[in-house]
């Protein structure tokens, strides 16, 4: 490729940088569309919890913003934006020190653009899982184990759609995966109390 050869290291450097975090920026945009990933510590589509554990629960909300900020498809839109505005402002001629502040500036406003979009995209979802009251009632079955007298999670319709949802047993016996159930009551805004259909 003789453009690639007429390129100096540094310029290669970029475009090198670019194609990388390109193939996990098209990566996660796929899985984004197709729901393969949860967005690791971005989102949980069952409540606030967002590493997987209950700990997050403690967690004030202007921190929880910032953790979304800094999630792994902001570093990646950073890193796709950075990169590729770096290698065509060389390419230009642009001065190094030139070519980096613009492609500072391009790189950490795609950043901040994408967390500010999860951000809103996981208050819109908090905001409907505060209506598991209306599952009460409901059956469902179990998704995730719930240990005895501890926490799992439980697929039950809520508002019309398929949700996954934090719950315990009613008896606090342990419940394994799809075993169907009742939803009996609500313990907060994201859990509920189950028992195990005979």
């Amino acid at each position: 490729m003789e453009w690639w050869n007429e390129l100096n290291t540094l310029n290669k450097v970029f475009f090198g940088l670019a194609a990388f975090f390109s193939v996990f920026f098209i990566w996660q945009l796929f899985s984004a569309i197709l729901g393969l990933t949860s967005g690791g510590a971005d989102i949980d589509t069952a409540g606030h919890d967002v590493t997987g554990t209950d700990a997050a629960d403690h967690v004030d909300a202007g921190t929880l913003d910032v953790f979304r900020l800094l999630s792994f498809r902001s570093v990646i839109a950073f890193g796709t934006l950075f990169s590729w505005a770096g290698a065509l402002y060389l390419q230009q001629g642009y001065p190094f020190g030139q070519a980096i502040a613009y492609s500072l500036l391009w790189g950490l406003g795609g950043g901040i653009i994408v967390g500010v979009l999860i951000i809103q995209i996981s208050k819109l979802q908090e905001t409907g899982n505060s209506n598991v009251s209306t599952c009460v009632g409901v059956e469902g079955d179990v998704y995730m184990t719930i240990p005895e007298k501890g926490m799992g999670k439980v697929r039950v319709p809520m508002n019309g759609i398929i949700s996954f949802v934090k719950a315990r047993s009613v008896s606090g016996e342990s419940l394994a995966p799809g075993a169907r159930i009742r939803v009996t009551r609500c313990v907060d805004s994201t859990t509920v109390e189950v028992e195990k259909l005979k």
